[in-house]
């Protein structure tokens, strides 16, 4: 089968350019879910959309393909390039500029008479249901407005435009491009900074996490879930056992790390009625279920789970670790330290114990979890104590480390 660029199932790509562009870091031979030639054309698609960012290295097992990206130096995301690469099929690009030819004039008009006039203007003939499921898809998406005159409705361009929403006000701008850049969704701001194409670019993120809007179709679905107080039934693929297995529950919240950019979906399961926790680059697919009343029940109590955890670790308050670090922090020279401690200490308590001395306390759901931030601090650390035996692994680690320096 001839290779194409165009692509219908959005979530095939994802999942392919997630698993061995980003985090694989495979050979041709370890795909194993379909035939080498669905390698090669899918290879070839994902070239297109990242191109210059995709580079390579041969080693024992073969060529390794990966994503180089320096996040710093990029101005829009080169994964939203896929989205803008959806297949299409012959009526569908006919009637779209059909229908917004004949609108254009400003005129509304019903189903039967966009038919007739499509007819009579350009020699095409389509049935009315044809027609009419384009106009309700572009109805839903807002493009179009509808009046209802008896029984049938007539249909009109809507007023709303990029331009009309937007302006040229430089500022409406510049927070575009911030959007496009750092929110959930930034694809839609992209869009949007597409329609002025001599915009510059205004932002460089320091840490930019680019991935993850291969995951957008998948938290606009459980968002809207959460808005319409609806359950939802996933699929949840677990790395470490290489199983898929599915789900049901009502979500209650996302969760984005601020270190990592990860997401992760807080759902409160139909089975055990207990809140968990699922990574949202796990989850394959996700459609709705039935209606509840027992969101704001389970809201709060998610609400009084995260008011002691650090990360994604939710669990009763009862059984939280305790966690205690000295710091020697320099008072003239390190106040940026302390103030760093001050803003990034969450619920923690920060006690002055003496003269450059400094103690920071705090309870968490799981210290474990502390200990990325925690080492950020090495060479200012007199002492760590915790609940958690995890926590010790510290000074294991500052030990290896001191060996690997230390001549022999």
């Amino acid at each position: 089968m001839a290779y194409k660029e165009l692509i219908k199932n959005f979530d095939n790509l994802r999942d392919y350019m997630r698993d061995f562009f980003v985090y694989g870091y495979r050979t041709r031979n370890d795909f194993t879910q379909k035939s080498s030639r669905t390698y090669d054309n899918e290879r070839r698609r994902v070239e297109n959309y990242l191109g210059k960012y995709i580079k390579w290295e041969y080693g024992k097992q073969g060529k390794r393909i990966f994503l180089s990206v320096d996040a710093t130096k990029i101005g829009a995301n080169p994964f939203y390039q896929a989205y803008f690469c959806k297949s299409f099929t012959n009526n569908d690009i006919t009637l779209h500029f059909f229908i917004l030819d004949l609108l254009a004039t400003g005129q509304a008009l019903k189903v039967e008479e966009l038919t007739d006039l499509i007819a009579e203007n350009y020699g095409e003939t389509f049935e009315p249901q044809t027609v009419r499921a384009k106009l309700n898809e572009y109805l839903k998406v807002g493009l179009l407005l509808a009046t209802k005159e008896g029984r049938a409705f007539r249909y009109s361009l809507s007023p709303d435009s990029s331009e009309s929403i937007l302006g040229s006000d430089p500022d409406t701008l510049v927070m575009l491009d911030f959007f496009s850049g750092a929110a959930p969704f930034g694809i839609i701001g992209q869009y949007l900074k597409n329609r002025y194409p001599n915009y510059p670019e205004n932002f460089i993120f320091k840490h930019r996490f680019i991935a993850h809007t291969l995951d957008d179709n998948i938290l606009s679905t459980v968002l809207k879930g959460m808005r319409e107080n609806r359950t939802v039934k996933f699929s949840n693929f677990a790395s470490r056992t290489q199983t898929l297995t599915e789900h049901s529950g009502l979500p209650l919240k996302i969760l984005i790390s601020a270190q990592t950019g990860r997401r992760y979906l807080l759902v409160k399961l139909l089975t055990g009625h207990r809140i968990a926790v699922y990574r949202l680059d796990h989850i394959k697919t996700v459609k709705f279920g039935e209606k509840s009343t027992d969101f704001p029940e389970w809201r709060q109590k998610a609400d009084t789970l995260l008011a002691c955890s650090w990360g994604s670790t939710i669990r009763p308050s009862r059984h939280a670790d305790s966690f205690e670090m000295d710091l020697y922090i320099d008072e003239e020279t390190e106040l940026f330290v302390l103030h760093r401690l001050q803003r990034e200490q969450r619920h923690g308590q920060i006690e002055k114990i003496a003269e450059n001395h400094y103690r920071y306390t705090i309870q968490v759901t799981n210290a474990g979890e502390l200990m990325a931030w925690v080492k950020s601090f090495t060479g200012r650390i007199l002492r760590i104590s915790s609940s958690n035996p995890q926590v010790y692994q510290f000074y294991n680690d500052m030990e290896r480390l001191q060996a690997m320096y230390r001549e022999e």
